[in-house]
């Protein structure tokens, strides 16, 4: 039950010179649950960039917790971008801007700018029920400064008025170059009304991967997840794009969505 508001978390105090923290910027893990990080409100944003690891990472450990992480807040932040949205500049947070894992259950994404980060835009690995809305994933937008700094509406916003500062920046395709990548089982997961552009691979891809090892309860079910509402666009490859496994636990073949295939 904290509120983490208005901070630079990885940068100085002016906003644009890398300070990393050498591990993630944000980490709730191990039963974290109803916190508040950010706001929609001038002055309440985070600036979380310029870090060693992930920008934000929310996990659950069964080995420490029995509870999971849930009913947190991610909302209206600048995620590997600097405090005055300056595409040009180099702050990335050295991996995803967030990361999901571990059956982390239940939180809420809103209205981040998310852009610029060494790998996957936002990457959710085995876990389920996260609601991922309105983010701006790829791009920043324009005159940032005129409007207190908030993250504009994704879904209003005119194409003249973003430049592209894709995912993916470390450049190696194992590591994820992906808008928003689901892997793992991660299961019944909402990604609406998001704005996805310019990332180098996908702008949304599921894989029915069993995912890492270190992950607990993961499977290659990456099933049930809805995708609606989303603008998606100058990626570099598929718009959404659903790759299926051979899985070792089973021996059959597996695809996510149970086989439905994306819009084309």
């Amino acid at each position: 039950h904290n509120t983490i508001i208005g901070n630079y978390i990885g940068l100085a105090q002016n906003g644009t010179t890398r300070r990393a923290n050498g591990s993630d910027g944000i980490d709730l893990g191990d039963g974290a649950n109803n916190n508040f990080i950010g706001g929609l409100k001038a002055g309440e944003r985070n600036v979380i960039s310029g870090n060693g690891n992930d920008g934000v990472e929310l996990f659950h450990s069964f080995k420490t917790s029995p509870a999971k992480t849930t009913l947190n807040e991610v909302v209206g932040n600048f995620i590997g971008v600097s405090a005055d949205g300056n595409p040009a500049l180099d702050v990335r947070n050295n991996w995803n801007g967030i990361v999901l894992e571990d059956n982390a259950d239940g939180n809420i994404f809103h209205r981040n700018i998310i852009a610029g980060n060494g790998a996957n835009g936002i990457s959710l690995i085995t876990v389920s029920h996260q609601t991922i809305t309105e983010n701006i994933i790829g791009v920043v937008p324009k005159n940032l400064a005129a409007n207190g700094y908030l993250v504009p509406d994704p879904v209003t916003i005119s194409v003249d008025n973003l430049t592209s500062k894709p995912n993916g920046l470390r450049g190696v395709r194992e590591e994820g170059r992906n808008g928003i990548y689901l892997v793992g089982g991660s299961q019944y997961n909402l990604m609406q009304k998001n704005l996805i552009a310019f990332n180098p691979h996908k702008g949304i891809l599921l894989s029915a991967d069993r995912g890492f090892e270190y992950i607990t309860n993961r499977s290659c079910e990456t099933w049930f997840n809805t995708i609606s509402e989303n603008r998606i666009f100058n990626n570099g490859e598929e718009g959404i794009f659903f790759v299926e496994n051979l899985c070792s636990t089973t021996n059959t073949t597996v695809y996510p969505n149970q086989g439905i295939q994306p819009p084309v």
